[in-house]
């Protein structure tokens, strides 16, 4: 598995890092076609995962149309009137599809799970585009997003080594927070994680004290507080999920990786959250 893991995480993280620090449109579209792909593999791979509960749905459809709100919304200055238009042709849509669908009952299930990934999946991940443009025409979007994300996987990884470790020096094992939902996940674990989101964070803000806006040095202890819990309860949610649907890995798209909602997972959340963190804070 490490064979696989390793060289995957070495690209994806290369493509990030090219699509924040390449200036222009060519960082941008490198963006662009990464964001695409993982919101398409996303969506489909969450209605794929909700089709194991029974409920059939338009996967390849509302991939599709997850992938084009985010496109809009890093290549379109003002993507509100797309937005508008792109659900008004989604509800038309899902209201043909029924009056015309033989099996009537079907078609009402498949529309009614498909338009779930829309405020489950779509709304969360076009808040990655959202950051990213952030005062568009500057790299400060970029900045930000590479913070959210250098926070959010450094809590992740840091949460898992503290678990790892506490779990075989202690005796008995570490203390387990939600065992039926995550078994691995212990109080150690996730509190060693936390102090390293927000070690990150100050360090981060350290070197870019740009970041710190309004909020002066209070900024990287609740901006590392709050990525830490958004990407739990991210990771949380996905986890209770895959073992309701009785899945391991939400996909195979990311060899070593399982699915793309599998390294997403912890972004769904924080995307949305530290948006409107930042426009608190004074970020925009």
């Amino acid at each position: 598995m490490l064979k696989y893991r390793l060289p995957s995480g070495l690209f994806m993280g290369a493509v990030i890092l090219s699509a924040i620090f390449i200036d222009g449109d060519t960082g941008k579209y490198i963006f662009l076609a990464f964001g695409i792909f993982l919101a398409f593999a996303g969506v489909y791979e969450y209605l794929k995962m909700v089709e194991k509960f029974g409920v059939p749905s338009l996967p390849i459809l509302t991939a599709a149309v997850g992938s084009s709100i985010l496109a809009a919304s890093v290549l379109l200055e003002h993507p509100n009137i797309f937005y508008s238009a792109v659900l008004t042709v989604v509800v038309i849509a899902g209201w043909i599809h029924l009056m015309l669908a033989e099996n009537k009952a079907d078609a009402l299930k498949k529309n009614l799970s498909s338009f779930s990934a829309l405020p489950m999946m779509v709304f969360p991940l076009n808040f990655l585009a959202l950051i990213y443009v952030m005062d568009n025409g500057s790299n400060e979007g970029r900045i930000y997003f590479l913070f959210m994300l250098l926070v959010t996987k450094f809590g992740d990884i840091g949460a898992y080594t503290v678990g790892t470790i506490s779990s075989k020096i202690m005796p008995g094992g570490n203390h387990k927070i939600i065992p039926k939902i995550s078994p691995k996940k212990s109080w150690e674990g996730t509190l060693g994680g936390m102090f390293i989101s927000i070690l990150v964070s100050y360090i981060f803000c350290y070197y870019v004290p740009g970041l710190i806006s309004d909020f002066g040095k209070i900024f990287p202890l609740i901006a590392g507080f709050i990525l830490f819990w958004g990407g739990f309860i991210g990771d949380l949610v996905e986890s209770s999920l895959k073992r309701t649907a009785g899945v391991k890995d939400s996909g195979n798209m990311i060899p070593g990786m399982g699915g793309a909602l599998d390294v997403i997972d912890s972004l769904v959340l924080n995307a949305p959250i530290f948006y409107f963190f930042l426009i608190i804070a004074g970020g925009k």
